[in-house]
């Protein structure tokens, strides 16, 4: 009986122990300061970051972000820092961040995956962890459509399967009011990116014509209207437009018809870095 109690009383002890050490989650905070830490081997060699905010990733938004610096003004290696103002605030509990890198080489960048934040109580801030970077070289992609019309793009980005926690799956997008702009370090193994003629307005849910596979090198390249319905075809055949695969013809029909109701011409696309 009394090793019976013994061991009845070292469990509670043990229970109420274990219950101790468990930290409670801290509450989601909403803060103008976001402090942004780069992991990985190439952490140290990152020049300029610039952070894209839940989705926003029209060039003109991205944010400039400064090496944090320690207590005595000392700059803190692989971690940024960026206040967003009065008139600008995140929420650790619903927005979600990605990061534009430039390293110290020449035509040397990436993109990072998406990531949302956690709340320093302390500090006040939104605290992202990103660990740096896909190999592929990055390319600044330039669009013009002939004649101009409203261009939007998709960037879908899946969430990195090394971070789980607090990484998300996101799909940046932007929109070029005239057809013509510029999609900041892509990595084409790292994202797919959709481009919707005429729409002025992204449709994350609606296909669009994937750019993947059909930009290569530092090549300019044209498609007239037959060649944005000659590659959607495909797209379709391989079941990449949201519907099971498909040569429909009457499909490639509906895609002609809909770019010569926009009088669209061609569109340019040209790797400028």
């Amino acid at each position: 009986m009394f090793r019976l109690v013994r061991s009845l009383v070292c469990f509670l002890l043990a229970a109420g122990a274990a219950r101790a050490q468990v930290t409670t989650p801290q509450a989601p905070i909403t803060t103008s300061q976001v402090n942004v830490f780069i992991t990985g081997d190439r952490c140290e060699k990152v020049q300029k970051v610039s952070l894209v905010i839940d989705d926003d990733d029209l060039r003109d938004s991205w944010i400039p972000m400064d090496p944090l610096r320690d207590k005595n003004n000392n700059k803190m290696a692989c971690h940024w820092t960026t206040n967003l103002g009065v008139n600008g605030s995140v929420s650790t509990a619903l927005s979600h961040f990605s990061m534009r890198v430039d390293f110290a080489e020449r035509r040397h960048g990436a993109r990072t995956n998406c990531y949302q934040a956690s709340p320093n109580d302390e500090a006040l801030s939104a605290e992202v962890q990103a660990p740096c970077c896909l190999d592929e070289h990055f390319q600044d992609l330039l669009v013009n459509t002939k004649p101009p019309m409203p261009v939007s793009y998709l960037r879908r980005v899946p969430k990195n399967p090394k971070k789980p926690l607090l990484g998300v799956a996101c799909t940046e997008t932007g929109t070029f009011s005239l057809g013509t702009g510029e999609i900041g370090h892509t990595q084409f193994s790292g994202e797919h990116i959709d481009l919707q003629l005429g729409e002025s307005n992204p449709k994350r849910k609606a296909p669009g014509l994937i750019l993947n596979g059909v930009i290569a090198g530092d090549d300019t390249l044209v498609l007239t209207q037959n060649g944005v319905a000659y590659r959607m075809s495909v797209q379709r055949a391989k079941g990449q437009m949201g519907s099971p695969p498909t040569l429909s013809s009457n499909a490639i029909s509906v895609d002609i018809k809909i770019l010569s109701d926009l009088k669209f011409e061609r569109a340019e696309f040209r790797v400028i870095k």
